[in-house]
């Protein structure tokens, strides 16, 4: 995976680093991060973690809290948890809700890594869906209506709190 990941990025000035240590912000304690990704997005430096998981079984929940507490105080702005065997429900309800992105193994060697290193939690992108199933619009007061006639092309998706919003 480490090896994918240089390969892909390698030309884009990204730089990789496999069992990198960062100091924790309160204590000042080194932790070993297995994988860090560091570019720079319109500007401004961010940090990509990814944390891998070779076991037979699925990832539980209990990795997924120990991932939360252990990158609270490091400075990244993104976890991305690997685990090979994929996740359990909880595990997956529990990133999902810590902000940590899921990957099986199978899915981290397919991924398009430009866009997982360009594309932290906080950034406005342009998402294109193929297939749209059971899609909901929540309209906010003091917001302008959405038109009948909007399609896909002019739809962005806030990956931080999964507003939709007109572009």
């Amino acid at each position: 995976l480490i090896a994918l990941v240089e390969r892909q990025l390698a030309a884009s000035g990204v730089r990789v680093v496999e069992s990198e240590m960062l100091a924790d912000r309160l204590t000042g304690e080194l932790r070993e991060v297995d994988v860090c990704v560091h570019a720079t997005v319109s500007g401004k430096d961010v940090t990509l973690a990814l944390e891998c998981r070779d076991h037979n079984r699925k990832a539980d929940q209990i990795w997924i809290d120990t991932l939360r507490g252990k990158y609270a105080n490091l400075p990244v702005d993104k976890v991305i948890a690997v685990a090979r065997a994929g996740f359990a429900k909880t595990a997956r309800a529990a990133a999902e809700k810590a902000r940590i992105q899921t990957l099986t193994l199978e899915e981290a060697t397919s991924a398009n890594w430009h866009l997982i290193a360009e594309l932290p939690d906080a950034a406005l992108v342009v998402a294109h869906f193929p297939v749209a199933e059971n899609v909901s619009l929540h309209l906010v007061k003091g917001r302008e209506p959405i038109p009948e006639t909007l399609m896909v092309a002019d739809v962005s998706l806030r990956l931080r709190d999964a507003h939709l919003v007109k572009r």
